[in-house]
């Protein structure tokens, strides 16, 4: 297996858009069930189409986004519609772009789109996958998946550079972030078939709240602390729970998430890719015994036994 350059070398190197995350939490998905890998899309259409959900989105994306070309990646056909029309409601253009709609309307939508005269596009199942349409500025998640494929394929699409656009936006009212950590999150890929064990929504919401903190005054989310980076507000030391309010979105310190959810890689040693180069990390870092260490990390990486005689004796030939 070949691996690319991460989405975080790739931002680094202007190949990406930097963003911004803004989330309202997690939608209640306990009674949700999961079907071929993935929650039940009747039921998931349910729990989202709803006047509360789309009113809170059309919402933050005037708060936010106003003026700016979004998807809404939906549901549903039915809900992917619903959406678009009540954005048309509030003067918005917006339209539905579907398995459902005729070739010849989908391509007229996307060049309207791509020009800025229509500013919303819905959609489900049509623009996660192989999508290139780089103008997309925000991309508002209205569809809780257990899919990691398919949450990166939908923030992917709006990571795009273009001209003019300084950074993307993700607004996420399904809960995704959380669920899959952030779009440039590090993470291991393999050939070989592994049982994961699917974490429960219980579980999901109890390592939101240790990981993060949404300040009740400016809505900004952090790791746990006295008070808010952001605005300074202080926290009441009670054993409760701040009070949250439904609906508003609050900005993800992205750098303070990762560093919660997870320890960053160790790169030094990953791009060591012989025994001589492990064997030099070691000795740098002061490892009281670096020849077997590297053995060691190289045995793991080759599935194979350490050779510890090998080991040794690289050790009395530096010695």
């Amino acid at each position: 297996m070949v691996e690319g350059p991460t989405v975080r070398w790739l931002i680094e190197n202007k190949y990406l858009s930097e963003y911004e995350v803004f989330e309202p939490g997690i939608p209640d998905l306990s009674g949700v069930e999961i079907r071929g890998g993935d929650y039940a899309l009747e039921q998931n259409e349910s729990l989202m189409d709803t006047p509360t959900i789309t009113g809170d989105a059309i919402r933050e994306y005037k708060r936010h986004s106003d003026g700016k070309r979004a998807v809404a990646f939906c549901t549903s056909i039915k809900h992917s519609q619903h959406v678009a029309q009540q954005f048309r409601e509030i003067g918005i253009t917006a339209v539905h772009v579907g398995g459902d709609t005729p070739k010849h309307e989908r391509k007229n939508a996307v060049a309207a789109f791509r020009a800025g005269d229509i500013k919303i596009l819905t959609s489900v199942d049509i623009f996660g996958e192989g999508f290139d349409l780089p103008a997309i500025e925000t991309a508002i998640l209205l569809r809780p998946t257990q899919s990691l494929a398919l949450y990166v394929q939908q923030v992917g699409r709006v990571l795009r550079k273009y001209p003019g656009k300084e950074r993307a936006l993700i607004l996420d009212h399904a809960g995704n972030v959380r669920r899959h950590l952030l779009p440039d999150e590090p993470r291991s890929w393999s050939l070989e078939s592994k049982k994961r064990k699917r974490k429960s929504e219980k579980e999901v919401e109890a390592e939101a709240k240790v990981r993060i903190r949404n300040c009740p005054q400016c809505f900004f989310v952090h790791s746990p602390a006295p008070k808010c980076p952001y605005c300074g507000h202080v926290y009441e030391v009670q054993g409760r729970e701040v009070e949250h309010i439904d609906g508003d979105l609050s900005k993800l310190d992205k750098e303070k998430f990762r560093k919660e959810s997870k320890r960053e890689p160790d790169y030094t040693v990953i791009n060591a890719k012989s025994l001589e180069e492990l064997e030099s990390v070691g000795i740098e870092r002061g490892y009281k015994n670096p020849f077997m260490w590297a053995e060691m990390k190289l045995a793991a990486r080759e599935k194979r036994a350490p050779n510890y005689a090998r080991a040794k004796a690289r050790e009395k030939q530096r010695a």
